[in-house]
């Protein structure tokens, strides 16, 4: 149970160090979503400067969560060690050579994705251009106490597999969610019931722990992505209660 044992030291409780804390708590107050929009291109991505926002997100706060090893990309506008300033393929596409255009769009994307990660839209979440590695780090970082410390699949999959669980072995279902419930996706603690709606009438269920509900609305194609962020949404919440235990039911909200 080793890797369990690092995440609960790394888990935004008072597991955490001090100096680790301290480490979070001066990156927050010094990028500000103000700061964000007014950082330079060496403030933002340079290689060889460790005061950048990017080196600190991935090194300074690696012990939070690793992003794994994240290429120069992942942070939409960057400079490579020869001094080429470059954009991953979605800014490229969007931007062709107006580099400061998308420099300045990869940090409100930023900034708009620290606002939905504090309201807690995770529609909007799904929708971020920003990649999968920096989008879950950044929400973990500015509210560790709203998000699974997992910025990519395999530390995921560790966890799962320290705890004997091959992919969690849990049971998901499809239903009609009702819109009452106001949620796309909920994670079963065995005791809540979920509103369902069947053959027009509306009726609580209850279903096993760790059941795991999503809505028939993502099930169409067009909602593929919305379905797997969804699903990792509330598989983290079946891992988190595996680990302390005694964990209520949670609903994911649209």
């Amino acid at each position: 149970m080793d890797q369990i044992t690092e995440f609960l030291k790394y888990h935004y409780k008072s597991e955490w160090s001090v100096n680790i804390k301290r480490a979070r708590d001066r990156f927050i107050s010094i990028y500000t979503t103000d700061a964000i929009l007014n950082l330079s291109q060496r403030e933002y991505y340079y290689p060889g400067n460790k005061n950048s926002f990017c080196h600190r997100i991935q090194e300074d706060l690696a012990p939070l969560a690793s992003m794994g090893n994240a290429y120069p990309s992942v942070f939409g506008a960057y400079v490579s060690s020869d001094g080429t300033r470059k954009l991953n393929p979605t800014l490229q596409n969007m931007f062709g050579d107006n580099y400061d255009a998308a420099l300045q769009y990869q940090k409100k994307q930023i900034v708009s994705l620290i606002k939905a990660g504090k309201e807690q839209n995770y529609p909007a979440i799904e929708r971020s251009p920003i990649y999968q590695q920096l989008k879950f780090k950044i929400l973990l970082v500015y509210f560790p106490e709203l998000y699974f410390p997992v910025c990519t699949k395999i530390a995921l999959e560790g966890y799962c597999n320290a705890m004997g669980m091959n992919y969690l072995h849990c049971t998901v279902v499809y239903e009609n969610i009702s819109a009452g419930s106001n949620c796309l996706g909920f994670a079963s603690d065995g005791v809540t019931k979920i509103s369902i709606s069947r053959n027009g009438r509306k009726r609580g269920v209850l279903y096993p722990r760790d059941t795991i509900v999503l809505d028939k609305y993502l099930t169409t194609p067009s909602n593929e992505s919305k379905r797997r962020f969804v699903l990792g949404h509330e598989a983290g919440h079946v891992i988190t209660g595996r680990i302390y235990g005694n964990q209520a039911a949670y609903h994911n909200h649209d």
